[in-house]
């Protein structure tokens, strides 16, 4: 360049400062726009660490008694009485309801006047009518022999000339009818007597009486309603004066027992749940308290339906707020290592995919790697291969074989 053009480059910077400053700020910036180029964008990178790791799942559920009782009218009637209100306990033994049982009485009192009559019956056929049927047999006995005493002499007699024939025949006909008398005395003494036949019919009587006696008893204990396990009342469906058929709900409660927690978390939990697990609970109402549970019963099914699996935890020790069908929080801990390589789950791409991998950082440039996940922690999971300590993992949009530049996570880079 000549004198002359560097001395008219020179005023013309001096006339115009502010414009060769800009350029110069313009130089600067494509100056770092093709360093940048060269080295890459900057993105964030995520140290791979050793920690320990914790794999918890967080569902919703409600508080279940472990049993439902339901205490329904065995017979029909009107309800005298409701002993109990919701809310409360009771114990083995303590009335719930009681039905009107007046009618229930009075058929108490008839059957117990037909198992009297029956058993008088019995009675007066062993001691009365058997010892007299028994006393007509020897009558009978007599009256035979006598008649057979009277025939032989009337055949003497006859030979001898001194009767005729037809009182000779008065006296077979006295023998066949004698005879004929202490056979019906003998078979109805044998009816009577022990053993016999009118015996077991009298005894059928008896028999009979005292179980419709039974019958009406247990009609009458009926018209009571008692609890027969330590119960909690959950709802009361009847009140005095309400007419009731038999088998219909009047109660229903909640047998006092070990509490439970129902939760029904996704199916794809179902790998990780086993019975024993710990668990950590709040109930939405109370939401500052806390108690412990454990995992009691995982089901052998899914809900086709809804994708979920229902599981029952025992709470060994339940705060005294809770109450049936509460909604609770469950934190079940289905996995723990005390040292585990972690890293955010946000640096896992297709992490619900077979093949889930990540981009590791790597001679300048984002390298694919693929990777096999362990437990799932809060915001972490845990690599079981295909990762080492200290590496970097890259987030954001960044793609295999780019260059690229780090930031760490927390740190300049």
């Amino acid at each position: 360049m000549s004198m002359r053009a560097k001395g008219g480059f020179g005023r013309y910077a001096r006339r115009h400062p502010r414009l060769m400053v800009a350029l110069a700020v313009f130089g600067v910036l494509v100056a770092l726009a093709v360093v940048r180029s060269v080295r890459g964008p900057e993105v964030e990178g995520l140290r791979v660490r050793r920690e320990p790791l914790v794999h918890r799942v967080v569902v919703s559920g409600r508080v279940s008694p472990p049993a439902e009782v339901t205490v329904a009218a065995r017979v029909a009637g009107t309800v005298e009485a409701v002993e109990v209100d919701e809310g409360q306990r009771v114990e083995p033994g303590q009335v719930l309801a009681r039905l009107d049982a007046d009618t229930l009485r009075a058929e108490v009192a008839r059957a117990l006047a037909a198992v009297r009559q029956s058993r008088a019956r019995l009675t007066q056929l062993l001691e009365v009518s058997a010892p007299q049927r028994a006393e007509a047999v020897r009558q009978a006995t007599v009256e035979r022999e006598q008649a057979e005493r009277a025939l032989e002499r009337a055949r003497t007699l006859a030979e001898a000339g001194a009767i005729t024939r037809a009182q000779l025949d008065d006296a077979l006909a006295a023998v066949d009818v004698a005879r004929s008398r202490q056979a019906s005395a003998e078979a109805q003494a044998a009816a009577s007597g022990r053993g016999g036949p009118e015996q077991r019919l009298a005894e059928a009587a008896v028999a009979q009486a005292e179980a419709e006696l039974r019958a009406a008893e247990s009609r009458l204990a009926d018209a009571s309603l008692t609890a027969q396990v330590p119960a909690l009342v959950l709802r009361r469906d009847v009140e005095p004066g309400d007419s009731v058929q038999g088998g219909q709900a009047l109660l229903r409660l909640a047998r006092v027992g070990g509490t439970q927690l129902t939760v029904e978390p996704d199916e794809r939990s179902l790998a990780y749940l086993r019975p024993g697990q710990p668990a950590v609970a709040s109930a939405d109402a109370f939401p500052r308290e806390r108690f412990s549970a454990r995992v009691e019963t995982v089901a052998p099914s899914v809900d086709p339906d809804r994708g979920t699996v229902e599981v029952k935890l025992a709470v060994p020790e339940p705060p005294g707020y809770l109450r049936p069908g509460m909604t609770v929080s469950v934190d079940i801990e289905v996995g723990r290592r005390e040292s585990a390589l972690v890293l955010p789950t946000e640096a896992v791409r297709d992490a619900a995919s077979e093949r889930p991998w990540v981009l590791v950082f790597q001679d300048g440039r984002a390298t694919r790697r693929d990777v096999v996940p362990g437990l799932r922690g809060e915001g972490t999971l845990e690599v079981v291969d295909g990762l080492s300590e200290g590496e970097l993992v890259l987030s954001g949009k960044v793609v295999p074989g780019q260059r690229v530049r780090v930031r760490v996570r927390g740190q300049e880079g």
